[in-house]
C-alpha cells in the first residue's frame, strides 16, 4: 500500500518545493523595498516604483498562502490515505485468518 503512495508523495514534495521557491522569490523581490514613504510631487517615480513593488509582493504573498494551504491539505490527505490503507490491510488480514 505504501509503495502506491510514492507518486503522491513526490507530487507533495514538488508542491512544497514550489512554496519554498515562492518564499525565496519574495525575499529576492523584497530586497528592492525602501522603508521610506515618498509623498512629494517631485518623488513621483519613487512612488510609482513603491506601488509596483507593493503589488508584486502582494501577488507573491497571495500565491504563497494559497500554495501553502494546498500543500498542507494535500499532505494531510496523503497521511490519511496511508493510515486508512494500512488499517484496511490490517483488518483484511485479521478477517481472512
Amino acid at each position: 500500500m505504501l509503495s502506491n503512495l510514492s507518486l503522491y508523495f513526490w507530487a507533495w514534495v514538488a508542491l512544497t518545493l514550489g512554496v519554498a521557491a515562492l518564499a525565496l522569490s519574495r525575499v529576492y523581490v523584497a530586497r528592492e523595498e525602501v522603508d521610506s514613504l515618498y509623498l512629494r510631487e517631485g518623488e513621483s517615480p519613487a512612488v510609482l516604483r513603491q506601488a509596483v513593488l507593493a503589488h508584486r509582493l502582494n501577488t507573491i504573498d497571495t500565491w504563497g498562502k494559497l500554495l501553502q494551504i494546498l500543500a498542507v491539505t494535500y499532505g494531510r490527505a496523503i497521511v490519511c490515505g496511508a493510515v486508512y490503507g494500512t488499517w484496511q490491510e490490517s483488518t483484511r488480514g485479521l478477517l481472512g485468518s
